[in-house]
Protein backbone atom coordinates (compact mmCIF):
# COMPACT_ATOMS: atom_id res chain seq x y z
CA UNK A 1 0.00 0.00 0.00
CA UNK A 2 2.87 2.40 0.76
CA UNK A 3 4.20 2.01 -2.79
CA UNK A 4 0.74 2.69 -4.23
CA UNK A 5 0.39 5.87 -2.17
CA UNK A 6 3.83 7.08 -3.26
CA UNK A 7 3.00 6.44 -6.91
CA UNK A 8 -0.37 8.20 -6.69
CA UNK A 9 1.28 11.18 -5.03
CA UNK A 10 3.68 11.39 -7.96
CA UNK A 11 0.90 11.15 -10.54
CA UNK A 12 -1.22 13.88 -8.97
CA UNK A 13 1.69 16.35 -8.97
CA UNK A 14 0.85 19.62 -10.70
CA UNK A 15 4.19 19.53 -12.53
CA UNK A 16 3.17 16.55 -14.64
CA UNK A 17 1.64 16.53 -18.12
CA UNK A 18 -2.03 17.27 -18.72
CA UNK A 19 -4.07 14.10 -18.94
CA UNK A 20 -7.13 13.25 -20.99
CA UNK A 21 -10.55 12.87 -19.38
CA UNK A 22 -10.56 9.63 -17.34
CA UNK A 23 -14.16 9.73 -16.09
CA UNK A 24 -15.25 6.78 -18.22
CA UNK A 25 -13.91 3.29 -17.66
CA UNK A 26 -15.17 -0.33 -17.76
CA UNK A 27 -17.22 -1.73 -14.88
CA UNK A 28 -14.30 -3.98 -14.00
CA UNK A 29 -10.59 -4.29 -14.86
CA UNK A 30 -8.39 -7.04 -13.45
CA UNK A 31 -4.65 -7.51 -13.70
CA UNK A 32 -4.39 -11.25 -14.42
CA UNK A 33 -0.71 -11.82 -15.21
CA UNK A 34 2.58 -10.04 -14.53
CA UNK A 35 5.87 -11.31 -15.93
CA UNK A 36 9.08 -9.37 -15.32
CA UNK A 37 12.62 -9.86 -16.61
CA UNK A 38 15.76 -7.89 -17.38
CA UNK A 39 19.21 -6.86 -16.19
CA UNK A 40 17.62 -4.52 -13.65
CA UNK A 41 15.15 -6.93 -12.06
CA UNK A 42 14.91 -10.65 -11.30
CA UNK A 43 13.10 -12.84 -13.82
CA UNK A 44 9.73 -13.88 -12.43
CA UNK A 45 6.26 -14.87 -13.56
CA UNK A 46 4.85 -13.15 -10.48
CA UNK A 47 6.10 -9.60 -10.97
CA UNK A 48 5.48 -6.83 -8.44
CA UNK A 49 2.76 -4.74 -10.05
CA UNK A 50 -0.57 -3.36 -8.85
CA UNK A 51 -3.58 -2.01 -10.73
CA UNK A 52 -5.35 0.78 -8.85
CA UNK A 53 -8.70 2.38 -9.74
CA UNK A 54 -8.69 0.76 -13.21
CA UNK A 55 -6.29 3.33 -14.66
CA UNK A 56 -3.11 3.34 -12.55
CA UNK A 57 -0.49 0.63 -13.05
CA UNK A 58 2.12 0.68 -10.30
CA UNK A 59 5.34 -1.15 -11.28
CA UNK A 60 7.62 -1.71 -8.32
CA UNK A 61 11.34 -1.79 -9.11
CA UNK A 62 13.93 -2.33 -6.39
CA UNK A 63 16.08 0.79 -6.87
CA UNK A 64 17.27 -0.05 -10.37
CA UNK A 65 20.64 1.67 -10.85
CA UNK A 66 23.03 2.41 -13.73
CA UNK A 67 26.54 3.78 -13.21
CA UNK A 68 29.50 4.68 -15.41
CA UNK A 69 33.03 6.01 -14.97
CA UNK A 70 35.42 5.98 -12.01
CA UNK A 71 35.96 2.23 -12.10
CA UNK A 72 32.37 1.14 -12.78
CA UNK A 73 31.92 -2.08 -14.75
CA UNK A 74 30.86 -1.49 -18.36
CA UNK A 75 27.89 -3.80 -17.79
CA UNK A 76 26.58 -1.42 -15.14
CA UNK A 77 26.13 1.38 -17.64
CA UNK A 78 22.68 0.18 -18.66
CA UNK A 79 19.98 -1.60 -16.65
CA UNK A 80 16.46 -2.46 -17.75
CA UNK A 81 13.33 -4.25 -16.57
CA UNK A 82 10.48 -5.28 -18.84
CA UNK A 83 6.99 -6.05 -17.57
CA UNK A 84 4.54 -8.11 -19.59
CA UNK A 85 1.02 -7.50 -18.27
CA UNK A 86 -2.34 -9.02 -19.12
CA UNK A 87 -5.62 -7.30 -18.24
CA UNK A 88 -9.12 -8.74 -18.15
CA UNK A 89 -11.96 -6.30 -18.93
CA UNK A 90 -15.38 -6.34 -20.63
CA UNK A 91 -15.72 -6.63 -24.40
CA UNK A 92 -16.40 -3.34 -26.14
CA UNK A 93 -13.59 -1.46 -24.40
CA UNK A 94 -10.02 -0.62 -25.34
CA UNK A 95 -7.13 1.14 -23.60
CA UNK A 96 -3.67 2.57 -24.12
CA UNK A 97 -0.77 3.85 -22.06
CA UNK A 98 -0.98 7.62 -21.64
CA UNK A 99 1.93 8.67 -19.41
CA UNK A 100 4.62 7.46 -17.04
CA UNK A 101 5.95 9.08 -13.88
CA UNK A 102 8.55 8.18 -11.30
CA UNK A 103 11.33 9.56 -9.10
CA UNK A 104 15.03 9.26 -9.88
CA UNK A 105 18.13 10.22 -7.96
CA UNK A 106 20.97 11.40 -10.18
CA UNK A 107 24.63 12.04 -9.39
CA UNK A 108 26.13 13.26 -12.61
CA UNK A 109 29.54 14.94 -12.92
CA UNK A 110 30.35 17.59 -15.50
CA UNK A 111 30.90 16.05 -18.92
CA UNK A 112 28.80 12.97 -18.11
CA UNK A 113 25.08 12.20 -18.40
CA UNK A 114 22.35 9.86 -17.24
CA UNK A 115 19.17 8.85 -19.03
CA UNK A 116 15.83 7.21 -18.30
CA UNK A 117 13.94 5.51 -21.13
CA UNK A 118 10.40 4.12 -21.03
CA UNK A 119 8.75 2.20 -23.86
CA UNK A 120 5.36 0.54 -24.23
CA UNK A 121 3.73 -1.64 -26.88
CA UNK A 122 1.25 -4.46 -27.27
CA UNK A 123 2.63 -7.93 -27.91
CA UNK A 124 3.00 -8.52 -31.64
CA UNK A 125 2.75 -4.84 -32.61
CA UNK A 126 5.56 -3.12 -34.48
CA UNK A 127 4.67 0.35 -33.18
CA UNK A 128 5.98 1.37 -29.75
CA UNK A 129 5.72 4.53 -27.69
CA UNK A 130 8.96 5.90 -26.26
CA UNK A 131 9.82 8.58 -23.68
CA UNK A 132 13.39 9.61 -22.87
CA UNK A 133 14.73 12.02 -20.24
CA UNK A 134 18.39 13.06 -20.24
CA UNK A 135 20.21 14.55 -17.23
CA UNK A 136 23.41 16.43 -18.08
CA UNK A 137 26.09 17.05 -15.47
CA UNK A 138 26.90 18.60 -13.18
CA UNK A 139 23.78 17.50 -11.30
CA UNK A 140 23.01 16.16 -7.84
CA UNK A 141 19.70 15.27 -6.27
CA UNK A 142 16.26 13.78 -6.74
CA UNK A 143 14.42 14.42 -10.00
CA UNK A 144 10.73 13.93 -10.77
CA UNK A 145 10.13 12.35 -14.17
CA UNK A 146 6.83 13.11 -15.92
CA UNK A 147 6.64 11.90 -19.49
CA UNK A 148 3.82 11.54 -21.99
CA UNK A 149 3.89 8.01 -23.41
CA UNK A 150 1.00 7.87 -25.86
CA UNK A 151 0.84 4.40 -27.33
CA UNK A 152 -1.54 2.61 -29.67
CA UNK A 153 -4.93 1.43 -28.40
CA UNK A 154 -5.37 -2.28 -27.74
CA UNK A 155 -7.20 -4.22 -30.46
CA UNK A 156 -10.98 -4.15 -30.05
CA UNK A 157 -11.31 -7.67 -31.49
CA UNK A 158 -11.75 -10.03 -28.52
CA UNK A 159 -9.83 -12.72 -30.43
CA UNK A 160 -6.84 -10.39 -30.84
CA UNK A 161 -6.20 -9.57 -27.17
CA UNK A 162 -2.50 -8.90 -26.64
CA UNK A 163 -0.34 -8.47 -23.56
CA UNK A 164 0.95 -5.00 -22.75
CA UNK A 165 4.73 -4.60 -22.55
CA UNK A 166 6.30 -1.78 -20.54
CA UNK A 167 10.06 -1.43 -20.37
CA UNK A 168 11.90 0.81 -17.88
CA UNK A 169 15.56 1.55 -18.52
CA UNK A 170 18.33 3.62 -16.91
CA UNK A 171 21.61 4.51 -18.61
CA UNK A 172 24.79 6.23 -17.46
CA UNK A 173 27.47 7.71 -19.75
CA UNK A 174 30.96 8.85 -18.77
CA UNK A 175 34.36 9.40 -20.35
CA UNK A 176 36.39 6.22 -19.98
CA UNK A 177 39.52 8.29 -19.39
CA UNK A 178 39.09 10.29 -16.22
CA UNK A 179 37.60 10.20 -12.77
CA UNK A 180 34.24 11.75 -13.66
CA UNK A 181 31.27 9.48 -13.09
CA UNK A 182 27.51 9.26 -13.57
CA UNK A 183 24.95 7.34 -11.55
CA UNK A 184 21.15 7.22 -11.71
CA UNK A 185 18.68 5.24 -9.60
CA UNK A 186 14.93 4.86 -9.95
CA UNK A 187 13.92 5.56 -6.35
CA UNK A 188 10.15 5.33 -6.55
CA UNK A 189 7.75 2.94 -8.21
CA UNK A 190 7.00 3.56 -11.88
CA UNK A 191 3.43 4.87 -12.16
CA UNK A 192 1.77 4.24 -15.52
CA UNK A 193 -1.49 5.96 -16.43
CA UNK A 194 -3.94 4.11 -18.68
CA UNK A 195 -6.76 5.75 -20.62
CA UNK A 196 -9.93 3.91 -21.63
CA UNK A 197 -12.52 4.36 -24.35
CA UNK A 198 -15.36 2.39 -25.88
CA UNK A 199 -14.67 0.54 -29.11
CA UNK A 200 -16.26 2.12 -32.16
Amino acid sequence: MKQVLIALAIMTSTTGPVYADRDESPEYVELTQVIAAGTGCPATDNGDAVLYADSFLILNLDRMTASAGDGADLRDGRKACQFLLELDYPAGWTFRVESVQTLARARVDEGTSATTVFTSYFQGDEVEARAETVFEGPLRGREEINEELLGEYAPCDADATRALNIKSEVRAHANRRGDDSARITLEGPVAVLLSWKRCE
